[in-house]
Formats: C-alpha cells, structure tokens, sequence
C-alpha cells in the first residue's frame, strides 16, 4: 500500500466490517482510538454509500503503517489507513465538520455519534498539549504569523518558527539525498536541528 513504508504516531482509515474494527480498536498497541459508522453518506449521484467506518488511532511512538495490514481478511476485504498531519482536523472529519466537508456539502454527523477512549476533542492527548505541538497544530490549521504571535511570547514563537524551519529543511535534505541515491552524512543532515534541541525538549 501507498503509506504501509510511512511512519506516524497517528493513523486514520476506513472499514467496513465491524469486527474489523474490534480488533483495531481492542489491540494493546494502539494509545487512544476513536471511530463513528458512517451510514447516512451519499454519494455523487445522491444515493446512499455502503455503510462504513472511519477511526482515528494514536500510537504511544511511531508505527509503521504496515502494521495496520494485520486486520485485512480474504472475506472482508482489506482496511484503509494514511498517516494523519493534524490530529484536531481527523477528529473533526469523523463528523464532517470540516470547511472542505461543508463545501462538499456532506451530512453532518452528531458528535455523540463519536465512539472514544477520549474525553476531550478539542485536546485529542486528554492532557495539555505541549508548547511545541499547540504551534505545530495551530501553523498546519492555517494560522499566519501574527496569529501565531498574539498566541506565543516573542522567544517561545522564535524558537518554534526556527524549529519548523529545521524540521522541514530535513525532510528536504532527505528527500534531495534520495534523488540523488547518495550517502548523505547523517550528522550533516542532521546539524541545523541540534542548536534548538534543548529548547524543543524544554518547551
């Protein structure tokens, strides 16, 4: 599959058979899982989808989206996972209640109807979340600098915006290293990080 190679802490996906889903959701591996069944979706035509299921899982640390192949049967069929960028987005989709769902004009689904070992959606870890994924959560949300700036104390904001710039610059060393099927040095590609480390375990 497309994201079995691909590491993440959080997963979501499809199934379409609930005891799929219960040995999903019933593994010891999984952290925290959240699912609804879709049985009122329509499709482009205006007729009724064949009812399905969307779960979103966190992991204690990253997994490997292999793992997911475990719960795919000859009888029912395979289940679909991708790794997930913005956990509060996930959750929100479960109900359609996205702008891209509200464009697409999708049936809003009642948030009671959210099966969880979560209490609290609008904080998905049921903890506070720390400096740095409050940051990384509002920046892939969409908000712009001076949103972020009116949210975060001028050093905290600094060393946040410096350490998303890290972070994406090695992904880009790795991805250009590929690209050139070389041996990249892992301590070259890894340096521009190492100045922020301490900052992004303290915050």
């Amino acid at each position: 599959m497309e994201y079995a190679k691909q590491l993440s802490t959080w997963w979501s996906g499809i199934i379409y058979h609930k005891e799929q889903l219960d040995a999903l959701t019933s593994s010891t591996d999984i952290k925290s899982y959240t699912y609804i069944l879709h049985d009122k979706c329509l499709d482009d035509n205006g007729e009724p989808k064949k009812p399905h299921y969307h779960y979103v899982v966190r992991f204690p640390r990253n997994a490997r989206g292999s793992w997911f192949k475990q719960f795919s049967t000859e009888d029912m069929g395979q289940i679909y996972f991708k790794p997930v960028t913005y956990p509060q987005g996930a959750y929100d989709y479960l109900i359609h209640d996205t702008d891209d769902c509200c464009k697409k004009n999708k049936r809003l689904y009642d948030p009671s109807e959210r099966i969880s070992t979560i209490k609290d959606f609008d904080n998905p870890d049921d903890k506070k979340q720390s400096t740095t994924e409050k940051f990384f959560n509002l920046l892939h949300g969409g908000a712009n600098n001076m949103e972020l700036q009116k949210e975060f104390p001028t050093k905290i904001f600094k060393s946040c915006r410096l350490l998303y710039r890290d972070l994406h610059y090695i992904k880009s060393a790795r991805v250009r290293a590929l690209q050139r099927h070389t041996s990249r040095s892992p301590q070259r590609i890894y340096k521009p990080i190492s100045r922020h480390y301490k900052v992004y375990r303290l915050l």
